[in-house]
């Protein structure tokens, strides 16, 4: 892209990847299964808190003056974090579900 200072943000962005296995996994299951409510609240849950760590990060850093790779960077993270949050309410539900079955 002939930036380099993008290089932090793309690296950020690509963390987010790791959780797409996870959460396609257990979401698949729960729909294998016909259990749509895991699904369903997980995905309302991760947009909720990546729309609010996005604007919430963004909002602070503009405020403190930070540059604009920065506050890149922290609504990179904002995003990042709803994916972690999915991950934890899926996995959540899937333990209950394996401890339903044995």
């Amino acid at each position: 892209m002939g930036d380099k200072r993008l290089s932090p943000l793309i690296q950020t962005v690509a963390f987010s990847f790791l959780f797409l296995p996870i959460i396609s996994t257990v979401r698949g299951f729960f729909q294998g299964h016909g259990e749509m409510i895991p699904t369903a609240f997980s995905q309302v849950l991760e947009q909720t808190v990546r729309v609010a760590g996005i604007l919430l990060f963004s909002f602070f850093m503009v405020k403190g003056g930070f540059s604009l790779y920065t506050t890149g960077k922290a609504a990179i993270i904002g995003s990042v974090c709803g994916g972690l949050v999915s991950c934890i309410v899926l996995i959540t539900f899937f333990i209950k579900q394996i401890s339903i079955i044995i």
